[in-house]
């Protein structure tokens, strides 16, 4: 899989400001904004895989947090996988042996990137919601913060 890098303006603003937040408020929101950023990207790949039995169709998760301990600059992410070892399907195997198939192609089965698809053409515009779902989260941080203080006066 080729890598693929994106620059989005204005976040430095953005993480100035964050620099003022609570330890708690920063984890919820960057983990929320994320969440909300990546879920079409989740919805697609569900839409786009194929499915006999839909075993691989419901393995598909999304999966959000921020780095842990006391770090400097706080690290966001969030990622949408497919397989594992679920509940297996109907012929007995278990999801996570066909995501290669089906991504890849077979001798008998043409390749359905589902994943990559669901992503890469998207994947400004999942920049911008992540920039805009984290000020709307900030933002709810800010009122949190002004509630905590009020309240220890």
């Amino acid at each position: 899989m080729k890598k693929v890098s994106y620059e989005v303006k204005g976040l430095k603003e953005l993480e100035k400001q964050l620099k003022k937040f609570d330890e708690k408020v920063i984890k919820k929101a960057v983990r929320t904004a994320a969440r909300k950023a990546m879920a079409p990207v989740r919805d697609r790949a569900m839409a786009n895989v194929g499915s006999d039995s839909g075993s691989l169709r419901d393995s598909i998760k999304l999966r959000a947090g921020t780095s842990r301990g006391k770090t400097k600059n706080r690290v966001g992410w969030a990622y949408v996988s497919a397989g594992g070892k679920l509940k297996k399907g109907l012929d007995g195997k278990a999801p996570g042996s066909y995501v290669l198939g089906e991504h890849y192609g077979t001798q008998h089965r043409g390749a359905n990137p589902f994943l990559e698809n669901a992503f890469t053409p998207f994947a400004p515009a999942i920049l911008q919601s992540f920039k805009a779902s984290l000020e709307t989260e900030t933002s709810k941080g800010l009122k949190i913060m002004s509630k905590r203080k009020g309240s220890m006066r």
